[in-house]
């Protein structure tokens, strides 16, 4: 994303975050089971929109996808139906949505993180983190959700990345802390 800058996990404590928020940004399991852990409801997704377009910048170059090639991109909430905790966008290329996952162009309320994370052949590659600021242009589609009293209060969210590969084909997941994480659970 432009004129925001990724780091390393291993830099964590470079960056100013706290050994509290570190264990929610760099942990390497599944967010959705994290959150469920937390949570007394079942986690839940929102779908705010799925939609084919240009991935940005330094996403094109992470996964590798030559100037104007088209990616299926999936911007959702997780919460528990009351709250919403964590903003995430994932980046699909049009490669890994062919043949027997030709089903993610429709993944619709269901966490992404359930085939992820039980998939025989996932792979991870390192996480970066950042702070993000809310008027970002990756995040105009949530801005309107906090009011400018809180958007003063968190001008900056906390903010992770990272390829995953099924069969060795590439996808791109940032997802994005929101304040009532923090609040919820009291992170500090």
């Amino acid at each position: 994303m432009d004129r925001v800058r990724w780091h390393e996990a291993r830099a964590w404590r470079h960056v100013g975050l706290s050994s509290t928020w570190a264990t929610w940004l760099l942990d390497r399991g599944s967010l959705t089971q994290r959150l469920q852990q937390i949570s007394a409801a079942p986690v839940q997704v929102k779908v705010l929109c799925q939609y084919w377009d240009y991935p940005a910048n330094d996403e094109r170059q992470l996964l590798h996808l030559a100037p104007r090639h088209y990616a299926r991109l999936r911007e959702v909430y997780l919460g528990n139906g009351q709250q919403y905790w964590v903003f995430a966008r994932t980046v699909l290329p049009e490669s890994l949505l062919t043949g027997k996952y030709a089903y993610l162009k429709h993944w619709g309320e269901k966490p992404l993180g359930d085939i992820l994370f039980s998939h025989p052949t996932l792979m991870r590659q390192q996480l970066q983190i950042t702070q993000i600021p809310i008027l970002h242009p990756l995040l105009k589609n949530i801005r309107t959700d906090f009011s400018p009293f809180q958007a003063k209060n968190n001008p900056f969210f906390w903010a992770r990345r990272s390829l995953f590969y099924l069969e060795k084909k590439p996808l791109l997941i940032l997802e994005v802390f929101l304040p009532s994480l923090k609040s919820d659970i009291g992170l500090c």
